[in-house]
């Protein structure tokens, strides 16, 4: 979970910074301003939690060094495709909004409610797979343990 917090937190960063950018340089009202960083925190925040989503189904664990570890991981890839087709469904999405005539608020809270729909699934698929493990490891443990007595 440090992982998807540090890199949501560098992301809202870039955020902040770009949501600067919006209001002071382009002129961007504050009301529009607050709703791109809002979107893209969940942005952010899902993407992250994604990403250690597949590092916990699929971990790395043999491995010479440290670096090996992230460089040479297939998740990396995986989660590149994964967000490429979650970013197509939302433009398919957005193409299906404008050609319906909906009105920019709901297309706006459908966005943030799916994202932070897909955002809090990914969570709960981090702790149920890392309870899973716990679990497996734990009888590994008492299995040995039973040998030993």
């Amino acid at each position: 979970m440090i992982k998807a917090a540090f890199a949501a937190f560098t992301s809202g960063i870039g955020l902040l910074l770009n949501s600067f950018i919006f209001l002071l340089y382009f002129g961007y009202p504050l009301q529009q301003v607050l709703v791109i960083f809002t979107i893209g925190l969940l942005f952010c925040l899902a993407w992250s939690a994604l990403g250690v989503l597949l590092d916990v189904l699929h971990p790395k664990l043999d491995w010479v060094n440290r670096s090996e570890a992230v460089k040479q991981n297939k998740n990396v890839i995986l989660a590149i495709l994964l967000n490429a087709a979650i970013l197509w469904g939302y433009y398919r999405f957005l193409a299906f909004a404008f050609s319906h005539n909906w009105k920019e608020p709901l297309i706006l809270i459908s966005i943030a409610v799916s994202i932070s729909l897909l955002a809090a699934g990914a969570v709960l698929g981090i702790i149920i797979v890392s309870r899973r493990q716990e679990r497996h490891c734990q009888q590994k443990i008492d299995f040995i343990e039973e040998g030993k007595s």
